[in-house]
């Protein structure tokens, strides 16, 4: 048993001996295939230069067959191999097939392989003509801001307000701008500091393969101004004497509310309702109309929503010729295309003047409110109104005083 087992070994050793005098000596060389080698495209740089560029969505690949020593073959890699293709030659547009050069690492003999095949043995380029244009970046807003909260949509601004890009002509001349969408919903507080990815919006309802078109900058940090809403009710407070008391004395808004915007901290340090004058009805001798300034009641921080600068108040007296209507008939014309109109002010108190026998009779029947909303924008907001007398009867009759209807346009 001692003798069989030394035999066996010994077989063993003269087996691997000779196996390894066949594959060194008798017959070293073998054969290899290496899959997907990447091309390398060299002076793309030089195509550029030409107005042209690559327009194939992959990478070109080749798999080539090798004959070689078997040790080298064992030691080479997909990697170590390169694949150059130069496309300096290439000056016009449309399908070119390139041949190209193989090349291994130092480390190998320059005829240490054998190329027995390749596939494919060109490679096909889809070339194109290549540009590049500057576009604007602009917000696209979506969702709505909370109620009782305004986005100033705008007065937005950017870190970046112009994009370079560059591709294929086709795809760039129909670019329009670029874009970052905000997403408003939720959003109670001054967008600031956060960063948006670049979208590209172009002609056109068809979808556009933007896969090969590079830009210079990918995203923008917008700055955009939200703050809360608040009505302010306006208020003259008045002290009766001299025989005017409440029941005989008549006070006239040319606007009772007005809306307002700022931070909420700042919000809070306001009342819901503003004093503009305190007056002593007992020193008037006829109506007195007064004007005031909103400016100076409120904070520099505060915005003045309803663009009214100004508010008149009118202090009228029993024994002269005026009369103040409730005025209900209020219609909207001329809403713009696709949005309704929901009228906000119900009631308006219009003053009118005339002679006594014509104001004596007159109703609110016989006057009618009429609201342009030609240049009117979503939201709710507060538009001039034209008051008129619709009774000809009542035709010398004026109506006194300036009006504003609150609209929601949605």
């Amino acid at each position: 048993m001692k003798n069989k087992l030394i035999y066996a070994l010994l077989s063993l050793v003269i087996a691997l001996g000779l196996w390894f005098y066949v594959i060194t000596v008798v017959s070293p060389e073998s054969e290899e295939t290496y899959y997907n080698i990447p091309v390398v495209l060299r002076n793309e740089s030089v195509l550029t230069d030409k107005g042209l560029m690559i327009n194939n969505p992959k990478e070109p690949t080749v798999t080539l067959r090798l004959k070689g020593n078997r040790s080298d073959l064992n030691n080479l890699k997909n990697s170590d191999i390169a694949l150059i293709a130069d496309l300096s030659k290439i000056n016009e547009k449309g399908q070119h097939r390139l041949s190209f050069d193989i090349s291994y690492p130092g480390s190998f003999a320059d005829n240490a392989f054998e190329v027995l095949s390749y596939s494919p043995d060109r490679i096909v380029l889809d070339i194109v003509e290549w540009t590049t244009k500057v576009v604007d970046v602009q917000v696209e807003f979506t969702g709505a801001a909370p109620t009782d909260y305004i986005v100033y949509k705008e007065d937005y601004q950017l870190d970046q307000e112009k994009v370079t890009i560059s591709g294929p002509k086709t795809v760039i001349d129909q670019i329009t701008h670029a874009k970052a969408v905000v997403d408003l919903t939720d959003q109670k507080s001054t967008i600031s500091g956060v960063t948006y990815d670049l979208e590209f919006a172009y002609e056109g309802e068809e979808e556009l393969d933007l896969s090969q078109v590079k830009a210079d900058i990918t995203q923008v940090t917008p700055t955009i101004k939200i703050q809360r809403v608040k009505e302010i009710q306006l208020l003259v407070e008045l002290t009766y004497g001299g025989g005017m008391t409440a029941e005989n004395t008549e006070i006239i808004y040319s606007q009772q509310t007005i809306k307002v915007s700022g931070s909420e901290s700042l919000l809070q340090t306001l009342d819901d309702t503003l004093v503009l004058d305190r007056i002593n009805v007992a020193d008037l001798l006829s109506d007195e109309t007064r004007e005031y300034e909103i400016a100076p009641f409120f904070p520099a921080e505060i915005d003045n929503l309803s663009g009214i600068d100004k508010v008149s108040v009118t202090i009228s007296l029993p024994y002269l010729e005026t009369k103040v209507l409730q005025i209900t008939n209020i219609v909207a014309q001329n809403a713009p295309a696709g949005m309704t109109a929901d009228i906000g002010t119900k009631v308006c108190n219009v003053t009118v003047r005339g002679a006594r026998e014509l104001i004596e009779t007159i109703t609110a029947d016989d006057l009618q409110i009429v609201v342009d909303l030609t240049n009117g924008i979503a939201g709710t907001e507060l538009y001039k109104a034209n008051v008129t007398v619709i009774n000809p009867a009542y035709q010398d009759v004026g109506v006194v005083g300036k009006y504003d209807i609150a609209v929601d346009l949605k």
